[in-house]
């Protein structure tokens, strides 16, 4: 209970690791999830010295341990009762000085408190300790500890006492004949008359063993002597600190799942004897250091993954799932991420590669099922019979133990082929089509600032040849950014330093990337793959756009045949400066041995042979190439670098090269990735003088476009493409296509469409200025040399909207316009200090202080000529303005573009509209956004929509008033109506954490036009989009109020099939828009499907009003949506995420949503379970659950898997690296295959 025989009194002590075993073991408190604790602890050294004395041979230990206890007073007013059974305080070791140490003997002085606590601390008795080795004379001193039979314990207590509190010293032994506690003398300061009436029962008056006569009215010597002789068993170990016990019982992996830390492996992994998460002190020096491994241990547990990327690439659904992860600490590196692979069976259950053989075996590989409550726990599972699937039955049979991350076996991973490259092959730029364990690495050097790479700007990101160095030296930063040269200072030698480390070889005075891969404790592997946040790793590998099937393109099905076996690449960014491709090999079915399997290289091919997760290539963008300083700073902190998801399709604008080709049918597969917060402006110095010319180039986060058709050569740049006002490159890019059906014939047109993301800022400044700023002036920091370009000064409330920022304004620094261009701020020249903390910025806020922009560029004359032109055919600059399709104009202030999706509703090979959402800003913080639209087709069906004179560039669909974020997701029902599936929310700021504003999920309907005497007819783009001369009914692309949705946020379905209202404690009454009561599924579903009024004009009386389509308001505090939405089997499967303002908290909630896409309500029988709510009408049915909880961690999408399983799988990957798989019964086809047939 205490500490004893530290503190023997101070109760309690022990119970802390009782309390650490509850928190680990139960749910704390009533909240969603299970809310456990995992207890670290750090101890400090004790007071107490042990001394340890060896001898004899064999060698035993006698252990000593100093003690004293304060008996009585001489005083009076202390009052210290010396009867047995009262409170007696044990004196407070205060200092412990040695005064000599040798192996056979020792000297030390203690000084003592004659308190427990509440005193001085100071020095009330100081006794004497010494200790010498005996021969077995018992008097004759040893020689040697192995010489020694027996030991002399001899306590001086006269050398120093002042107080009137009686103390009697001496000291605890263990490991002799005669073990116990002994009181040898009395203080120095106690007299022989105020002792004798002191005798107290653990005294050991001399001659007297522990609990012998004590009460011998007699005073204790001041100085006593004893022998001691070694006894049978070793000396007694006193129990260990309390965090001790803590840390063992507050944070073990449970791997037998019997709820204890019975196996050493559960607590102490690498079996030192201490548990895993307790760090010891014994030098105070070393505090900060066992302080800061206390927290690193803490985020090792802490991974964090984008979306999982699925490949389903047999038809009965074998394959695999690949993962971007990052450690924000790893070991003792930090900001490091890794990708890798896990197999996925037929029946959509994750497995590891047990027995590490590159296939998939069902009696081997083990199944995993990751916690999602408990991040970076993990169960595997047998399947026992090896037929495929995991039952039920052999689930219960097996109590797997509870395992971390680091226990997977990987089918592969990225990080770890990286990782086992030598410093030596690693600097070496291969040959692409070389297997060796060595880098193809490549930037850009754009020497005509055209964007496009034209002929010798592509070069190896290598120090050698020189000519390399030369060229990208310039664009480089070789020491801080915007100061002068240090001492010393020579370009080739820092240039080639700084590409050396990139390429993976740390350097003497840059960050430490080298960390323990063997458990030897020497850190002697270099941690090479940078975090990978936001950009999921996406695969390719058979084309599967199906534009032979979906327009009879004989074009593209030559495309298909000739790359049908194409090598599987995995393509992700990362933040360590590159996009990177990595092998994923080659998948195929093994006749002789009943199995699928990956090899590196196709059944019969040629391929190069590359490992299985090497990395093929990585792409160095130009417009990175000054950043890449911050990356080999020893005290780096984060910096985004490629970290958008790649987008990767298949498009019609090569030239034909043949059916062996590379391009056959002029097909072939394009990258674009952008570079989300990654590539903020800034300035090269390409003299590196530190001062910036006019020559200097502006750099710019951009999209890289790539052509990657055939993986077995190496990848072609096309063009690294930004733009003044394109700001940041979160926006997902779209891609327009406009071609005939006809394979040979025109129009053959592939735009891509780029959106504008955060960009600019919006500065406050204090005092008034002395003239007034302009728009169109330029703005400069006088501290920092930043630069901006002034949009508007907002006089009354002292806000400067800025563009082209570049470089970063310091806190009340003086702004200013250089009127005379002479870099000093001049009396008659409009200046102020400026409130940076309460200013916008586009990186610290994620907003934009200009209209958006949308930019085109036409893919097929890009390849063909090299040149960047937009659809008119305009040539296209980094200064370029937007363009006739959408300057801004159309668009809210401070707006930007989230992510395109375009679609061809009519199946006539000509994109008909593109979907996009935006998110804006006011100066009152306030977050709007609108569901908005580019319409291509001509609602009239006269002009081809080839003319981007004839698209509707400011089209809205809702203004919702909140924050669009991400991609809609869009369907059709069986009378052709257009469904548009959006969410809304964000997460891009600390300011987005403790956002409670209400954000929502909306189902909209695309408004039509009836056509008289045909109103049962389809819909469809316009009258005779199919040209049978039956008119359709036609699409109208109004605006929606949201007035017209059906609120269906508190509609509970029961199985039943009855509905009803529940705000958690009511059940009302389901109304539709005119107020009267739907009772049943069925009937919200016919009314989901009547044809609503057109618009968001208000009908006129008498008219019936029927719903656009529906919407849900998210119920959970924080709740937003962030990830596109998967629809499936008439199931639209989305998440949403609460995160936690608590700063304590590492990670938030996530929700995951199975909702019937035409209610938003759950469908009427279970698809991923029932509730515990009972129907209120027939007393026993149960309700359909829509929303199940995700536990902790941040998800986005779902990837969907089909396969011998009934219904799918939803594979959800949280920010905490767990792929959760959750199972769901759809009702609608979600497999291919015959439907009916009819005998003749």
């Amino acid at each position: 209970r205490g500490l004893c025989p530290e503190e023997p009194t101070k109760q309690g002590g022990y119970y802390s690791a009782s309390v650490a075993y509850y928190g680990h073991e139960e749910d704390l408190n009533s909240a969603t999830n299970d809310q456990k604790v995992l207890t670290y602890t750090v101890g400090l050294a004790s007071a107490l010295p042990k001394i340890e004395i060896s001898l004899g041979n064999p060698v035993k230990t006698i252990t000593l341990v100093p003690f004293a206890k304060s008996v009585g007073d001489t005083c009076g007013g202390f009052d210290v009762p010396n009867a047995q059974g009262q409170f007696q305080p044990t004196n407070t070791i205060v200092d412990f000085y040695v005064e000599s140490m040798t192996p056979i003997s020792g000297q030390f002085r203690i000084n003592y408190e004659d308190v427990e606590q509440a005193a001085d601390h100071d020095m009330d008795a100081i006794a004497r300790y010494s200790y010498i080795v005996l021969k077995a004379d018992g008097i004759t001193p040893a020689a040697t500890p192995e010489e020694g039979a027996m030991v002399r314990i001899i306590v001086d207590g006269g050398v120093y006492a002042s107080g009137c509190i009686i103390q009697h010293l001496g000291y605890i032994i263990s490991g002799t004949t005669k073990d116990g506690t002994y009181l040898e003398v009395r203080d120095a300061d106690t007299s022989v008359a105020d002792d004798i009436t002191y005798d107290y029962f653990l005294d050991t008056p001399p001659g007297e063993d522990p609990g012998g006569n004590w009460d011998d009215d007699t005073a204790l010597p001041t100085a006593a002597s004893r022998v001691f002789t070694p006894g049978a068993t070793a000396g007694a170990e006193l129990l260990t600190n309390p965090l001790w016990y803590a840390a063992k019982w507050g944070s073990f992996l449970d791997h037998n799942s019997n709820g204890m830390p019975d196996l050493t492996a559960e607590w102490d992994e690498n079996d030192d004897g201490t548990p895993d998460n307790y760090f010891y002190v014994q030098n105070p020096l070393l505090l900060e250091r066992n302080l800061n491994r206390a927290f690193l241990a803490i985020l090792e547990r802490a991974t964090a993954g984008t979306s999982a990327s699925v490949l389903s690439a047999s038809r009965s659904g074998e394959g695999a799932t690949y993962q971007s992860i990052f450690y924000p600490k790893y070991k003792n590196v930090s900001w490091v991420g890794d990708v890798h692979a896990l197999l996925v069976d037929a029946y959509g259950q994750i497995r590891e590669d047990t027995n590490t053989n590159l296939a998939l075996d069902n009696a081997t590989d083990k199944i995993i099922e990751f916690d999602a409550f408990n991040p970076g726990v993990l169960k595997k599972y047998t399947d026992t019979d090896g037929d495929g699937e995991l039952t039920q039955a052999e689930k219960s049979a097996q109590s797997p133990a509870e395992e971390g991350m680091d226990t997977i076996k990987y089918l592969w991973s990225a990080a770890e082929w990286l990782n086992s490259l030598s410093d030596a092959l690693v600097l070496q730029n291969k040959s692409y089509t070389a297997s060796d364990k060595a880098r193809y690495i490549f930037t850009f050097i754009d020497a005509d600032n055209d964007m496009a790479a034209d002929s010798g700007e592509v070069i190896a990101f290598s120090s050698s040849p020189a000519a390399n160095l030369v060229a990208i030296s310039p664009y480089l930063h070789l020491f801080e950014p915007f100061t002068s040269p240090p001492g010393g200072f020579f370009e080739s030698t820092e240039a080639t330093k700084q590409i050396d480390f990139i390429r993976g070889k740390d350097q003497t005075g840059m960050r430490m990337r080298r960390y323990d891969s063997d458990g030897d404790s020497v850190n002697d592997t270099t941690y090479r793959l940078g975090d990978i946040i936001g950009s999921t790793a996406t695969l390719v590998g058979t084309p599967a756009e199906n534009y032979d099937l979906l327009y009879a393109d004989g074009s593209y099905r030559q495309f298909w045949l000739r790359y049908r076996n194409r090598r599987k690449v995995v393509y992700t960014g990362g933040n360590d400066g590159m996009l990177h491709a990595f092998n994923a090999g080659f998948f195929y079915f093994d006749s002789a041995d009943s199995r699928w399997e990956f090899a590196k290289t196709s059944d019969g091919g040629s391929e190069t042979a590359y490992d299985l997760g090497a990395e093929m290539w990585a792409y160095v963008p130009s417009n990175l190439l000054p950043h890449l300083y911050w990356l080999t700073d020893p005290n780096y902190q984060h910096v985004f670098y490629v970290d958008a998801k790649p987008k990767i399709f298949d498009a019609k604008i090569f030239a034909d090269d043949g059916p062996t080709g590379t391009h056959p049918g002029g097909w072939g597969t394009v990258l674009v990735c952008g570079m989300s917060y990654g590539g903020g402006r800034i300035r090269t110095d390409k003299d590196h003088d530190g001062i910036y010319e006019s020559g200097d180039q502006i750099m710019k986060s951009a999209y890289v476009v790539l052509d990657i058709t055939n993986p077995e050569i190496a990848p072609e740049l096309l063009a690294e493409i930004s733009f003044d006002d394109l700001g940041f490159t979160t926006s997902y890019p779209g891609a327009i296509v406009v071609k005939s059906k006809d394979t040979g014939s025109d129009p053959n047109d592939w735009y891509l469409v780029l959106g504008s993301g955060p960009n600019g800022a919006r500065l406050k400044y204090v005092t008034p200025t002395q003239g007034n700023f302009v728009a169109g002036q330029t703005l400069k920091g006088e501290n920092s040399g930043t630069l901006a370009t002034i949009v508007a000064d907002d006089g009354t409330n002292d806000i400067l909207t800025l563009s082209n920022v570049l470089g970063w304004f310091e806190h009340n620094e003086t702004v200013w316009v250089d009127l005379d261009n002479d870099g000093y701020v001049d009396s008659n020249e409009p200046k102020g200090p400026s409130d940076v903390i309460n200013s916008i910025s586009a990186l610290k806020h994620g907003l934009s202080s200009q209209q958006a922009r949308i930019y085109m560029v036409d893919l097929k004359e890009l390849v063909a000529s090299g040149s960047l032109v937009d659809p008119n055919g305009s040539a296209l600059t980094g200064g370029s303005p937007a363009g006739p399709f959408e300057d801004g104009t159309g668009f809210d202030d401070n707006s930007q573009i989230s992510d395109f999706i375009t679609v061809d509703l009519d199946l006539d090979y000509a994109t008909d509209a593109m979907y996009f959402g935006t998110v804006s800003h006011t100066s009152a913080g306030f977050l709007g956004g609108k569901l908005r639209r580019l319409v291509l087709s001509d609602p009239e069906n006269t002009i081809l929509p080839t003319s981007p004179t004839s698209w509707d560039t400011d089209s809205i669909l809702l203004d919702a008033g909140q924050p669009i974020s991400t991609a809609p997701t869009v369907a059709m029902d069986w009378k052709k109506r257009t469904w548009v599936f959006f969410g809304t929310g964000r997460f891009a700021s600390y300011a987005d954490v403790a956002d409670t504003s209400q954000q929502s999920y909306y189902g909209i309907k695309e408004p039509w036009e009836d056509t008289i005497g045909h109103e049962n007819n389809l819909v469809d783009v316009n009258k005779d989009a199919d040209g049978d001369s039956d008119l359709d009914n036609e699409m109208t692309w109004e605006e929606i109020s949201s007035a017209y949705l059906m609120d269906v946020s508190n509609t509970v379905v029961f199985e039943s099939g009855n509905i009803k209202n529940y705000d958690g404690s009511v059940f009302t009454d389901v109304k539709d828009l005119e107020n009267n009561t739907l009772d049943t599924f069925m009937a919200l579903e016919e009314e989901m499907g009547k044809d609503p009024y057109p618009g968001d004009n208000d009908p006129a009386p008498g008219t019936n009003i029927f719903p656009n389509g529906w919407k849900l308001h998210f119920s959970a505090a924080r709740e937003r949506n962030l990830g596109q939405a998967a629809l499936l089997g008439d199931i639209l499967t989305f998440t949403t995420y609460a995160p936690d303002p608590n700063a304590c908290q590492n990670e938030g909630d996530s929700y995951f949503y199975a909702t019937y896409y035409k209610t938003g309500t759950a469908f009427s029988r279970s698809v991923i379970g029932l509730g515990a709510e009972t129907d209120p009408g027939d007393g026993s049915s149960k309700d359909v659950l829509r929303k199940q909880s995700l536990g902790k961690g941040l998800a986005v999408s779902p990837a969907m898997h089909t396969g011998r399983e009934e219904g799918t799988k939803a594979f959800v990957q949280t920010s905490t690296g767990a792929i959760l798989v959750i199972e769901q019964a759809n009702p609608g086809a979600v497999k291919s295959g015959r439907t009916y047939w009819m005998e003749d």
